[in-house]
């Protein structure tokens, strides 16, 4: 009798102990499951786009990932108290994302959007930068299709966007009568629109405005559109089942008080990203 009492005894003991989770707050309380793994790793892993984005995110002079985006997940990792792992596998956009579907990273960060089939199969964060959506247009190419140099919803011709990224939903959204092309390389898009090849190019208004600074004698042929009432959030990325990282992300925005939008980014980039590296106290 006393030897069956002493197992079960024993037995409870083990399933008290593997109910109990390895880390817990500061005041003794545990951590939900998502926040507890990455304690417990004392990683924070990032899901990335491939490419270099400046100001956003970059290899600099020295080798190191640099950036806003990079210092907003510095800062964030500092705060909890763990390190960062940057994965930079994603060959567009929705691979990003997808890393994150399969629990592959915690967070994802590379000037991503929101959309509505996104938020269909992840978290997203509030938003740390609102940008505007734009085009590039090639004023003769535009009026040989359209028969207007002011492009307009009901446009025909062809229009560019990059594959795997939210403007190819935002494109067949608002543009829906167009000849829609995604293109796997930015650069081929600037081309392209350059050439004639395709009457406009399709994205935020700061990889637009950086064409023309980067190609001042572009000025004649191309022209920048805004869309004001077309608003791009941009924000942080998670698993759909990341509720307690996702407040913690949230909280985290909130506090730095971020106040950049595009006009400030395309004037003076570096400014911005001095400011975003005081901010989170990113080295």
């Amino acid at each position: 009798m006393e030897v069956m009492f002493g197992r079960r005894f024993f037995s409870l003991l083990f399933v008290v102990w593997l109910m109990v989770p390895g880390f817990s707050a500061a005041d003794g309380t545990p951590y939900p499951p998502d926040i507890e793994k990455i304690m417990q790793e004392k990683i924070l892993r990032v899901a990335m786009y491939h490419d270099d984005s400046p100001p956003f995110y970059f290899n600099n002079a020295q080798g190191q990932m640099d950036g806003i985006d990079v210092c907003l997940i510095w800062g964030l990792a500092k705060r909890m108290g763990v390190e960062v792992e940057f994965n930079r596998e994603g060959k567009s956009f929705e691979e990003v994302i997808d890393r994150l579907t399969r629990h592959q990273a915690d967070v994802a960060i590379a000037k991503l959007s929101k959309t509505f089939f996104r938020s269909m199969r992840v978290r997203f964060s509030v938003p740390y930068l609102h940008l505007h959506q734009a085009l590039l247009v090639n004023r003769l190419t535009l009026i040989r299709q359209h028969g207007s140099e002011e492009l307009s919803d009901d446009f025909s011709g062809r229009l560019a966007v990059l594959a795997g990224s939210s403007y190819v939903e935002k494109a067949n959204s608002r543009f829906n009568r167009a000849d829609i092309v995604a293109m796997d390389d930015w650069n081929e898009m600037v081309a392209a629109v350059i050439d004639g090849s395709v009457a406009a190019i399709f994205r935020d208004e700061v990889m637009i405005g950086q064409v023309l600074r980067e190609r001042p004698q572009t000025g004649l042929s191309l022209k920048k559109v805004i869309l004001p009432e077309a608003n791009d959030s941009i924000v942080v990325v998670l698993p759909w089942d990341s509720g307690q990282l996702l407040e913690t992300v949230n909280f985290y925005l909130q506090s730095l008080n971020l106040d950049i939008n595009g006009d400030k980014i395309l004037k003076d980039p570096d400014g911005v990203l001095k400011m975003v590296r005081e901010k989170t106290k990113c080295p």
